[in-house]
C-alpha cells in the first residue's frame, strides 16, 4: 500500500483536475458550488472521509484559484455570492478540510502499518 502523502497528493491532483469555461456565468458555479458544500457536507457527516475531503478541495481549488479568473468574476451582480462564499470557505470548508486531512492521514498510516 502507498505510503499516507502520497495518497493524500492523489486526492489533491485529482481535486486539482477542476476546469471552468468562460461561456457559463459564473452564478452557475456559485450555485453549483452550494451543491458541493451540502453534498460535502453529507459525507462529513456519515464520516465518508475521502469524498468529503475530495469535495471540499474541489469547492477550494474552484473558489479561491479557478472562478476568480473568469472574465465576468468581477461583475457586480456575483458580489453578495462572492461574499456567502468566502464567508463559507472560511467558516466551514477550509476547516473541515484540514480536519479531514489529518483523519485520512492518520487513517492511512494505520493502513499502510498494517
Amino acid at each position: 500500500m502507498e505510503d499516507p502523502e502520497t495518497r493524500l497528493r492523489a486526492l489533491t491532483e485529482h481535486a486539482n483536475a477542476v476546469q471552468i469555461e468562460t461561456s457559463v456565468s459564473p452564478k452557475i458555479y456559485f450555485r453549483s458550488g452550494v451543491q458541493m458544500e451540502i453534498t460535502a457536507g453529507v459525507y462529513y457527516d456519515e464520516e465518508n472521509l475521502t469524498s468529503a475531503l475530495l469535495l471540499y478541495m474541489k469547492y477550494i481549488v474552484l473558489f479561491v484559484e479557478k472562478l476568480p479568473q473568469h472574465p465576468n468574476y468581477k461583475s457586480p451582480d456575483v458580489a453578495q455570492l462572492k461574499k456567502t462564499t468566502k464567508n463559507k470557505l472560511k467558516t466551514v470548508v477550509f476547516p473541515r478540510a484540514e480536519e479531514l486531512k489529518q483523519k485520512l492521514r492518520e487513517k492511512y498510516k494505520r493502513e499502510h502499518d498494517e
